[in-house]
């Protein structure tokens, strides 16, 4: 694995752990992976230190 995407990984590994609700992942649709992708993507907006090739806007 690459060096960046080792820490690209930690990071989203740090940003789900100051999750305050973990994600049920018991029944799987759509709509909670959707909310999900939501969340990681908004917590990994504000961050300026990930690879613009790792990151999508």
């Amino acid at each position: 694995m690459s060096k960046i995407a080792w820490q690209y990984a930690q990071h989203v590994a740090a940003d789900e752990d100051k999750m305050l609700e973990s994600p049920d992942f018991t029944t799987i649709d759509s709509e909670k992976v959707k909310a999900i992708v939501d969340q990681l993507n908004e917590k990994l907006a504000t961050k300026d230190n990930i690879d613009k090739k790792i990151k999508r806007s």
